[in-house]
């Protein structure tokens, strides 16, 4: 029940109670009702009268006093220490939603705008959001991703303060979701190329082939792309009378490829690739810088007719010396399998026998030895090993020598292996990681 307090010529009537509500009369009229939760109605078509004057006589105030400002000739309320016109600001509003972008991937960094709000804002205020949940402390402008956030779509919400206060937050767009990428190393070797092969009659030959370019290193990868494995073939002989064909790139998509090695010489140079094919006359094949070697020179026409070695991943191929033709420059080890396996020798060049010469040796590394009266040796499968220069010291035709073809090898942290691959790579394991090892064209989903 109200307590009413009645203020006519008889004075108060009642006693005042004030756990319900007060209401004040006039005249035995309601004028003024105060309920127990302190919220004011006027009861009536009047008007209520706030203290007014001039700027000068603005009193020190209290978060939400309001009053009359006779020099501006207009309302004004206080807030955070200074007083405001309600006609001129309000809260802000936002007219475009803030914007988060970036890579939504775990250690990128992630970015929001404020967006475009009216009525001045002085300042912002962030928080990201996981699917759902507020991250703790994550209240800036930016943000870095971590392992936590995985499979979560991103947003970020932002407010905007002016003197009348915070506007509620407005969301961004969503990014995600979050992917964990892992760093996983690498091997790609290119197909070796082929010897040259001699057009015929005595005491002719080709040179050796350089290997397959090789490339080695560790690569960022992220779960759910697929990455394709090609595996380069071998170059084949290219006829009596010709040089040697080029080995096939070998590569891995999105991360690098290994370039073919060049075929050896007949009459002529040597072919330029991933390590160089070795040469008739003294020009040195180049090989792909970071990937291979040049090839050797051979004696160019001067008796004793030698040839020159195809180069390797370790080092150039050999030139000829005297009646003795070059041998294949050496390969490069790796031990991305577990143990060490050198890849990627170059093709010895072929013999000249009527003076005793050698034939040149096949490098390390799978690559094949130089004819001499007798077929030279192919570069090993799967090596990028280069094929021996081909002969014809007895009067028969030794047609040059096919380059190894290439390898491609993963090695993944075993806790990260998708088991997702075709193309039937051999898969084994070493300590803590996973060895995909293609020997033929496939896959790998990350």
């Amino acid at each position: 029940m109200s307590t009413i307090i009645n203020a006519n010529a008889s004075g108060i009537v009642q006693t005042v109670d004030t756990s319900s509500s007060l209401q004040l009369q006039t005249a035995n009229t309601a004028a003024l009702t105060i309920s127990n939760a302190q919220n004011i109605t006027f009861n009536s078509t009047g008007a209520i009268t706030v203290p007014a004057g001039t700027t000068a006589q603005r009193p020190t105030g209290l978060t939400g006093a309001v009053r009359y400002n006779s020099t501006t000739a207009q309302f004004e309320f206080y807030n955070s220490n200074n007083w405001y016109s309600p006609t001129t600001v309000a809260l802000p509003v936002n007219t475009v939603a803030p914007v988060i972008s970036g890579s939504a991937i775990v250690g990128q960094t992630l970015s929001s705008t404020t967006g475009t709000w009216s009525n001045s804002p002085t300042s912002y205020g962030y928080q990201w959001i996981a699917n759902t949940t507020n991250i703790t402390n994550a209240t800036s402008s930016t943000f870095v991703l971590t392992s936590t956030q995985a499979n979560a779509n991103m947003t970020c919400n932002v407010t905007a303060t002016n003197a009348m206060g915070t506007a509620n937050a407005v969301t961004s767009n969503s990014l995600g979701p979050v992917v964990n990428e892992y760093t996983a190393s690498y091997l790609i070797v290119a197909g070796g190329g082929a010897g040259g092969t001699p057009a015929g009659g005595y005491n002719s030959g080709g040179g050796g082939a350089g290997a397959g370019g090789l490339l080695s290193g560790t690569s960022t990868f992220t779960p759910g792309t697929v990455y394709t494995a090609t595996v380069g073939g071998g170059g084949t002989n290219g006829g009596a009378g010709n040089a040697g064909n080029n080995g096939s790139n070998s590569s891995l998509t999105g991360v690098t490829a290994a370039v073919g090695g060049g075929g050896g010489a007949n009459t002529g140079n040597g072919s330029s690739g991933g390590s160089g094919g070795g040469s008739y006359g003294g020009f040195n094949a180049a090989g792909t810088s970071g990937q291979g070697n040049s090839g050797g020179g051979g004696s160019g026409g001067v008796s004793p007719y030698s040839m020159g070695a195809g180069g390797g991943a370790g080092g150039a191929g050999g030139s000829a010396s005297g009646s003795n033709s070059g041998n294949g420059g050496g390969g490069a080890a790796s031990s991305i399998t577990g143990s060490s396996v050198t890849y990627a020798g170059g093709g010895g060049g072929s013999g000249y026998n009527p003076l005793g010469g050698v034939a040149g040796g096949g490098g390390s590394g799978g690559g094949g030895g130089g004819g001499q009266t007798s077929n030279p040796a192919s570069g090993s499968a799967n090596t990028g090993g280069g094929g021996g220069g081909g002969s014809s010291g007895d009067g028969n035709i030794y047609y040059g020598a096919s380059g190894g073809s290439g390898v491609v090898i993963l090695s993944v942290p075993t806790s990260r292996y998708s088991g997702t691959t075709t193309g039937s790579p051999t898969v084994t394991t070493s300590g803590s990681n996973t060895i995909i090892k293609f020997t033929a064209s496939g896959t790998y989903t990350a």
